[in-house]
């Protein structure tokens, strides 16, 4: 799959483009953190959520309208340099003005991180272009940091990337309003119809892998450990545990 150059240190930001002058700001921002409900989420709020034409090659930023920025950010197709694995700060610094992203609301589900890195190694490994990846889970936790520092498989670094990074400033302050938990997604519906404009019961669940049971029976001792060295900011900052 073919990637879009990312955010070059002389290119103009997006804000800067005239598209940015001449369509408004959108009222809120999701990001969507991978393996964390992505597809339902679509499937449920769009619209007011507006999706891009994933069946095209990606295009830069000043090629879509401004009201497809929200999907641009959240397509790992989309390179975004230096800001790959801290997305929100992108939004602060390039996307919206001080005041336009300070207005929005901003939100992203989040999910326990053992639950979903396992549920990452279950997609992945079931994709036919990734028979490299057909192995335990074992050595698919050990392969993820150097995979995260080459990039050398996009899919496969945005859908395992830490959290935390993601969501949150230099000095580790949350730049969201709302972080929902993907485990009480009952709580976020009322919320989200009020904010969003929307009226629905709650999620459509899709792209279920298969994954039954507790996700606590599929650990060994060793595979526990690795994902808490892997994710050590996603487990404290967002209170989970095994």
């Amino acid at each position: 799959m073919s990637a879009s150059r990312g955010p070059q240190s002389d290119s103009p930001a997006p804000r800067d483009l005239p598209a940015a002058a001449n369509e408004p700001a959108p009222r809120f921002f999701w990001l969507h953190l991978k393996k964390c409900g992505g597809m339902s989420f679509r499937k449920t709020f769009s619209p007011p959520y507006v999706e891009t034409d994933r069946t095209r090659p990606p295009r830069p930023f000043a090629e879509v309208p401004r009201a497809e920025w929200n999907d641009c950010v959240n397509n790992y197709r989309v390179e975004l340099g230096e800001y790959d694995y801290c997305r929100m700060r992108f939004v602060r610094d390039r996307l919206y003005s001080s005041a336009e992203f300070g207005a929005m609301y901003k939100f992203a589900f989040a999910r326990n991180p053992y639950d979903r890195v396992l549920s990452a190694w279950r997609f992945l490994y079931r994709k036919r272009w990734y028979h490299p990846l057909r192995y335990s889970f074992e050595r698919f936790l050990r392969a993820l940091p150097a995979i995260w520092a080459t990039k050398s498989d996009r899919h496969v670094a945005t859908h395992t990337a830490p959290i935390w990074g993601d969501v949150s400033d230099e000095s580790g302050r949350l730049l969201l309003d709302d972080l929902f938990r993907l485990e009480e997604i009952d709580r976020a519906t009322p919320i989200l119809n009020e904010r969003l404009g929307t009226n629905v019961d709650g999620l459509a669940h899709t792209n279920r892998m298969g994954q039954a049971g507790d996700y606590r029976d599929h650990f060994t001792a060793e595979t526990r450990r690795l994902v808490e060295r892997l994710y050590p900011e996603d487990i404290e900052r967002l209170e989970y545990r095994f």
